[in-house]
This record gives C-alpha cells, sequence and structure tokens, in this order.
C-alpha cells in the first residue's frame, strides 16, 4: 500500500506548485521583439533569403526582388525587415503564399515546408546585389 501513498502524495506535491500567471496585455515574447500589430515575433521568423532564379533576375532588372519568408509572416514585417537589411526603400510589395509539395526520402513520404514569397518593388534608383546576378 505504501507504493500507492507515494504516488498520491507526489501528484499533490505538483498541484501544491503556483501556475504561471497568464501573458499581460503589455508582455513582451521570449527574445523581447514586439511587431508593429502587437504580435510577438521570435528569432526564427525572418526572411531566409532572396530567390534567384532565371525570372527573378529579369525582374531585377526592372527594380523587383523576390525573397523567400516563412508561412507565418505577415508583409509588412518583411517589408520592414528588407529595408532594415539592405538599406532600401520599398515602394510596393505583393506576397504570395507557397504551397507544400509531397516528397519520398528513403522510401518514406513526407511534405516540405510551407513558405512564401515576398516580392519587393524598391524606390527608383536603388539596387539590391544578388549573387546570381552578372
Amino acid at each position: 500500500m505504501s507504493i500507492f501513498k507515494k504516488k498520491t502524495e507526489e501528484k499533490a506535491k505538483r498541484s501544491e506548485v503556483p501556475a504561471k500567471a497568464g501573458r499581460q496585455s503589455g508582455s513582451r515574447g521570449e527574445h523581447g521583439m514586439t511587431s508593429s500589430h502587437g504580435m510577438t515575433t521570435t528569432s526564427h521568423s525572418s526572411i531566409t533569403k532572396p530567390h534567384v532564379t532565371e525570372k527573378t533576375l529579369r525582374m531585377s532588372e526592372e527594380n523587383t526582388y523576390v525573397f523567400i519568408a516563412p508561412k507565418k509572416m505577415s508583409k509588412t514585417e518583411a517589408v520592414k525587415q528588407i529595408e532594415k537589411l539592405y538599406d532600401v526603400t520599398c515602394t510596393n510589395a505583393r506576397a504570395l503564399a507557397g504551397t507544400s509539395k509531397m516528397r519520398r526520402w528513403r522510401g518514406k513520404i513526407g511534405r516540405t515546408g510551407l513558405y512564401k514569397k515576398i516580392v519587393v518593388t524598391l524606390k527608383e534608383g536603388q539596387k539590391i546585389e544578388l549573387t546570381g546576378q552578372t
């Protein structure tokens, strides 16, 4: 009977521990950053890379660039990050939701990650150097 008594004592000790207080309206996320619309952002939600293809290189001649961003990132957050990273001014932005695709690897079926494409038009005279350009 002592085995059952120990288990009930452990459960009682756990229930005595006070629960964490809920987040307050002005609280910040674990990294201390707050986005423009009040939602917390984390370090993993950032522009990952420019999307470099033949089509996007032709678009860059017209001052339009394409970037890959996490699915949950908003268009305004992406534009702010691009402006900060590349020190440019964006005049227009569009967001395209990418879909995950089925992939087979070592006999197992999986899906690729979700992403979002951010298409940004820059102010006249500004330029971003991409690695694929000549």
